[in-house]
C-alpha cells in the first residue's frame, strides 16, 4: 500500500532543493531562544509559505521563569564576541566565537578582558580529590563533566570560568583521537540561583598541547565575552497541509543548535520542508487526493519547543493520530559512519506507528534490482531499533500524551555535536530517502481508512508470529548453551520465566493492533482486528506449549533454587506512584538545588548504577496511578531486560521529594 506513495514522492522530491534548505539553515547560530534561531525560523516559514502550506510562527516564553508542563524554558541569550587568548611571549588565540561559534560554551556570561591563571584538573571530577587546589579567581581546565565541575569549582571554590576539551567517544565510530581538531558543542543550562560563569571549548589536540605546556610553566589566559540574557521567546514554525477533518498527523524536526550543526539538525528541517512541498504539490496536481487528516509540520527548538507547543495546544492532542520525528537524517554514511535507524515506540505507548514506519522503511529500501530483477535492495545502511529517547519523539510518545512517534536518525555519527558537523557531511540522496520515508508514512496515516487498517493489521499479526518464532529459536539455543555448561540454575530460570515474557510481548502487540481503530473504527475493521488478535493469541499459546514440552524433555523435574527475598520489591508493592504533570521529567538543574547530602547520594547512584538510572523514563512511562511500583518495575524488566529495584525506589522517592511525583 505504501509503494504508490513512495513512487510518487521519488519522482517529485528534489534532493538538491532539500540540500539547499540545509545550507541556508546552517548559516544561522540557532541556540534555543536566540536571534539566530528566530532567523532560521523566519527562513523556514518562508519556504513553507512558498510551497503553499498554511504557515504561522508561534512564539512562546523564553524567559528562564516560565514552565510548560514540567519544563523550564530557557532565557533568551545572544553572544557577539568570545575570545580566549593564551598569554606569554608568543600569545595564541585558543578560541574565537566569531570564527567557530562552538568554541564558546553557550550561555556564557560576559567577561571584559579578564586575565587569570589556567588551572588543570586531573582525570577525576570530584572536589574531594583536590583539597588543596586554589581556584579562587582562576579558570579551570577539565576534560570531564564540565558542568559538574562548574558546580563546585565556581560555586564553592571561587573559580571564574571553565575551559574544556571534552570529547565523548562512541567506539568504534568515534574516538577522541579520530577527530583531534573538533570542538564539542557545550552549553551551560541556567535554572536560577546558580553562580553563572563563562567558558570556552578547545579541541583534544589543543587540550593535550596545553597540558604539556602546563607541566613546564604556569599558564595565564585572557577571556573576553560579550553576551547578554533577557526575557525573550522561542519560535516554532507550524505549517499545515489541510485535511478534511479535525484530526492530524505531525512531523517534528528540531531547528536549534550552534552554527553550523548541519546534520544535527538542519538536515531534519531541510528534509521536512521539501517533504511538505512535495506532498502539497502532488495533492494540488491531483496525483494524491486531499487527505482525511491534516499533516502538520513543526520545526522547533529541541525539547523546549515540544513542551511549549503541546502544553499550549492540549486540545489538539486527542486529534493527533500519529507523528514522526526527524533528527540527524542527512548523513553521508561513508563519512559519518552510522546507519539510518528507525526508532520504534516505548512499549507503554499503545500504537501502530512502529509497524508503519518499519513498512515504510522496507519500501524505501527497494532501490535497485538484483541481476534477474526478481527483487530490489538498498544502497544505504539501515536498521530498526527499539525505543530510545534523546529527542522530541520521547515527549510525544509519552503515555500522558499518547501520540505514536517513531524517530528517524542516523547513529552513531562521528561528528555529532562538534564543530565538524558541517555541510560536506550531508548527502542530498540521503535527505531524499528520508523524505520518501517520512512522506509516505505521513500520507498513509493522514489518509488511512478501512483498507489501510486491515492491511497494517495483517502486517502486525504476521510480524508478531515471525518475531515470536525467532525469539523462541534464540531462547532455545541459549537454554542448550546453559545445559552444555552444566548451568542448571540459569536454565531453570529461563524455562520458568519465558512464558510470562511471551505473554508480555503479546499484550504489547495486541494493544498496538487495536490502536488501528484510530484509522478506522468500522465494524469490518473491528471484526478483522478481533480475527487477527485470535491468530496472535494462538501463536502465543503454540509458542508457550512448544517451549514447555521442550523444557520438560530437557530439564525433567529440575527444581529452581528459591530466589532470595527482594526487600525492595516487597516495599515497592506497597507504593502506587502518580505522575503530577504530562510529559517526561528531567532532573537537570533540579539536583543542583538539593542539599549536599542528596546531591552526593544522586552522584553515588548515577555512578554505581548508571544503566538503571538511565531507565527513569521507562519507569515514568509505566506509572499510570494504578500500578504499584513493583508492577512498574516488572514492566520495565520485561521491556529492557533488567531493572534494579533499589534504584527504582530511590528514583521514585527522589522525584517525590522534588515534587514531581506523589503517592
Amino acid at each position: 500500500m505504501l509503494k504508490k506513495y513512495v513512487d510518487l514522492l521519488r519522482q517529485e522530491f528534489d534532493a538538491q532543493k532539500s540540500f539547499e534548505h540545509v545550507q541556508e539553515i546552517c548559516k544561522h547560530h540557532r541556540i534555543q531562544a536566540s536571534p539566530g534561531h528566530r532567523a532560521a525560523a523566519d527562513y523556514s516559514a518562508s519556504q513553507f509559505i512558498k510551497a503553499g502550506l498554511a504557515t504561522e510562527i508561534l512564539s512562546y516564553a523564553g524567559d528562564g521563569t516560565t514552565a510548560y508542563w514540567n519544563y523550564l524554558m530557557p532565557e533568551e541569550w545572544v553572544a557577539t564576541k568570545g575570545v580566549l587568548e593564551l598569554l606569554g611571549d608568543e600569545p595564541e588565540i585558543l578560541a574565537d566565537f566569531s570564527e567557530i561559534p562552538i568554541s564558546l560554551i553557550q550561555r556564557s556570561i560576559s567577561a571584559d578582558r579578564v586575565e587569570a591563571e589556567l588551572v588543570f584538573l586531573g582525570k577525576s571530577d570530584e572536589e574531594e580529590d583536590y583539597p588543596d587546589l586554589d581556584l579562587n579567581g582562576k579558570i579551570v581546565f577539565t576534560s570531564g563533566d564540565y558542568d559538574y565541575v562548574r558546580g563546585w569549582a565556581v560555586e564553592s571554590r571561587g573559580a571564574i570560568g571553565i575551559v574544556t576539551d571534552r570529547m565523548a567517544e562512541f567506539p568504534p565510530v568515534r574516538l577522541r583521537s579520530s577527530i583531534p581538531d573538533a570542538r564539542t558543542y557545550t552549553s551551560f543550562w541556567w535554572y536560577g540561583g546558580e553562580k553563572k560563569c563563562f567558558g570556552f571549548v578547545v579541541s583534544p589536540r589543543m587540550g593535550d598541547d596545553l597540558r604539556a605546556k602546563a607541566e613546564k610553566q604556569t599558564l595565564r589566559v585572557r577571556a573576553t565575552v560579550k553576551s547578554k540574557f533577557y526575557p525573550g521567546h522561542v519560535e516554532i514554525v507550524s505549517a499545515l497541509i489541510k485535511g478534511k477533518t479535525e484530526e492530524e498527523v505531525v512531523l517534528t524536526a528540531h531547528l536549534c543548535h550552534p552554527q553550523p550543526s548541519a546534520n544535527d539538525n538542519a538536515s531534519g528541517c531541510g528534509a521536512a520542508i521539501e517533504t511538505a512541498r512535495t506532498l502539497q504539490f502532488l495533492i494540488n496536481r491531483g496525483e494524491l487526493e486531499q487527505p482525511e487528516r491534516s499533516i502538520r509540520f513543526l520545526l522547533l527548538p529541541e525539547m523546549s519547543g515540544s513542551y511549549a507547543f503541546l502544553a499550549n495546544n492540549e486540545e489538539l492532542i486527542p486529534n493527533m493520530v500519529a507523528a514522526i520525528n526527524l533528527d540527524m537524517v542527512g548523513e553521508n554514511q561513508c563519512l559519518t559512519g552510522g546507519p539510518l535507524v528507525a526508532v520504534t515506540l516505548p512499549n507503554a505507548c499503545d500504537h501502530f506507528a512502529g509497524d508503519l514506519v518499519e513498512a515504510a522503511l522496507e519500501q524505501v529500501a527497494k532501490e535497485v534490482p538484483n541481476l534477474n530483477g526478481s527483487s530490489k535492495y538498498a544502497l544505504f545502511m539501515h536498521t530498526m531499533s527499539p525505543f530510545t529517547g534523546g529527542s522530541d519523539h520521547y515527549i510525544f510518545a509519552d503515555p500522558t500524551v499518547g501520540v505514536g512517534t517513531p524517530m528517524l536518525i542516523q547513529w552513531p555519527d562521528k561528528f555529532y555535536h562538534t564543530s565538524e558537523d558541517t555541510l560536506d557531511k550531508v548527502d542530498p540522496e540521503m535527505l531524499k530517502r528520508v523524505g520518501l520515508l517520512a512522506g509516505s508514512y505521513l500520507y498513509f496515516a493522514a489518509n488511512g481508512g478501512q483498507s489501510e487498517a486491515i492491511w497494517l493489521a495483517g502486517r502486525i499479526q504476521t510480524g508478531f508470529a515471525r518475531d515470536i518464532g525467532e525469539y523462541l529459536n534464540l531462547q532455545t539455543a541459549i537454554l542448550f548453551k546453559y545445559l552444555e555448561n552444566d548451568n542448571q540454575e540459569d536454565a531453570v530460570i529461563l524455562a520458568k520465566t519465558l512464558p510470562a515474557h511471551i505473554d508480555y510481548l503479546g499484550k504489547v502487540k495486541l494493544a498496538d493492533l487495536y490502536s488501528l481503530t484510530r484509522l478506522s473504527d468500522s465494524e469490518s475493521v473491528k471484526k478483522w482486528l478481533a480475527f487477527k488478535a485470535d491468530e496472535m493469541k494462538t501463536a502465543m499459546d503454540q509458542a508457550k506449549h512448544s517451549w514447555l514440552l521442550f523444557c520438560a524433555h530437557n530439564l525433567g523435574d529440575a527444581k529452581m533454587t528459591p530466589a532470595r527475598e527482594d526487600k525492595h520489591m516487597i516495599k515497592a508493592a506497597t507504593l502506587i506512584p502518580k505522575r503530577l504533570s504530562r510529559g517526561p521529567l528531567s532532573l537537570r538543574g533540579r539536583i543542583r538545588k538539593m542539599d549536599p547530602a542528596d546531591q552526593k547520594a544522586y552522584r553515588y547512584y548515577s555512578q554505581t548504577f548508571k544503566r538503571d538510572m538511565g531507565k527513569m523514563t521507562y519507569l515514568l512511562y509505566w506509572m499510570d496511578g494504578k500500578r504499584n511500583l513493583a508492577e512498574v518495575i516488572e514492566q520495565v524488566r520485561q521491556e529492557t531486560g533488567s531493572m534494579n529495584s533499589e534504584v527504582a525506589i530511590y528514583l521514585t522517592e527522589l522525584l517525590i521529594k522534588l515534587g514531581l511525583l506523589a503517592y
